[in-house]
């Protein structure tokens, strides 16, 4: 699992959906875990340094970078205010398990993009 930050911003995030007013968006790709976590505005209104730290934390070959995640075979994808999570194809967890975790963080669980 990727870390989450949360920061606050004049934009106002759209419950449940992973997006913002603003235009802003990152992104931590970790293909070796087969994810990707997408971050809004709110997660970048202190600026992206912070965020791109915390990219890799957990998975030291994870990718930042100021675009959104690709959307190119994603099995399944968890959108919350703060963030969304892509899953692909090669995630090495059950899919029952990431729709579990979704939903008790109030996400939005999709099948496909």
């Amino acid at each position: 699992m990727l870390l989450v930050v949360a920061g606050c911003d004049k934009h106002k995030s759209d419950n449940a959906t992973g997006s913002t007013t603003g235009d802003k968006v990152a992104s931590c790709y970790a293909a070796e875990l087969g994810s990707c976590q997408e971050y809004n505005a709110d997660n970048l209104a202190l600026g992206s340094a912070s965020v791109a730290k915390l990219c890799n934390v957990l998975v030291k070959t994870a990718v930042f970078s100021m675009t959104a995640c690709p959307t190119a075979g994603v099995t399944v994808s968890c959108a919350t205010s703060e963030h969304k999570d892509y899953y692909y194809a090669s995630y090495p967890f059950p899919l029952d398990d990431s729709e579990k975790d979704c939903k008790r963080h109030d996400g939005t669980f999709t099948r496909g993009k």
